[in-house]
């Protein structure tokens, strides 16, 4: 399959990391499907499918599966990139009350799986079986590290890797590659809230056209691309 039959769909397609994913596989020939809160465009510079979703809500990322497939077909590329933060004290991180931690969860975790669920179903009805299918998820150290003031973001990451493992060896004999994207700094420590959006780009479209398995849990640093830690 031509990369110009390929369909990429970016979920969180924010303006960092997501909008530089958006154009990395726009610039390949990858039809290219944003969605966002706003589901505004990502910019003029490329076609774009924009739409709007609520990822506090997981039921609804069906819906948005459904209009993709519907206007550009069957998507090879998932990328995962929404998140939700808050910073309570790190002396009394137990303080998130249970509504933000119940909506961050929903967030970082029970929509990645509800859309994990849906790339499968594109995966399995993409008749090329040598077109590569990929499920990328933004993840970061918290996955392997505690951090008190993130312990939204932290239960979340934690959680969602844990599936994307999973599915990682059950779904390797079909070739599905699902894929943990975890930005470090040069001696192996979390970016914090300055993650790379170029690096990010250029890593992910390297994991959708990878030529042979990768581990699950892939960590990278700009300029460097992969590094194990």
């Amino acid at each position: 399959m031509a990369q110009s039959s390929r369909v990429a769909m970016i979920l969180g397609a924010g303006p960092g990391v997501g909008t530089k994913v958006a154009q990395r596989f726009s610039a390949a020939g990858y039809k290219v499907a944003v969605v966002s809160r706003s589901g505004k465009s990502v910019g003029t510079n490329i076609a774009a499918l924009s739409l709007p979703a609520d990822f506090s809500e997981p039921k609804s990322v069906h819906s948005v599966f459904e209009e993709v497939r519907k206007q550009l077909g069957q998507p090879s590329v998932v990328v995962y990139n929404a998140a939700a933060i808050c910073l309570p004290p790190a002396s009394d991180p137990l303080s998130v009350d249970l509504e933000t931690f119940q909506q961050h969860l929903a967030i970082n975790t029970t929509s990645t799986y509800a859309a994990s669920q849906e790339a499968v179903r594109s995966f399995d009805a993409i008749a090329d079986k040598t077109v590569p299918c990929t499920f990328i998820y933004t993840g970061n150290k918290l996955s392997t590290v505690v951090m008190a003031p993130l312990i939204t973001l932290g239960v979340g990451k934690a959680a969602s890797a844990h599936f994307i493992e999973m599915a990682a060896g059950s779904y390797a004999e079909k070739g599905y590659g699902f894929f943990y994207a975890d930005e470090r700094t040069a001696d192996g420590q979390i970016v914090g809230n300055k993650p790379d959006g170029d690096a990010a780009a250029e890593f992910y479209y390297e994991l959708a056209n990878r030529t042979e398995p990768r581990g699950y849990h892939q960590t990278f640093v700009k300029g460097k691309g992969f590094v194990q830690f």
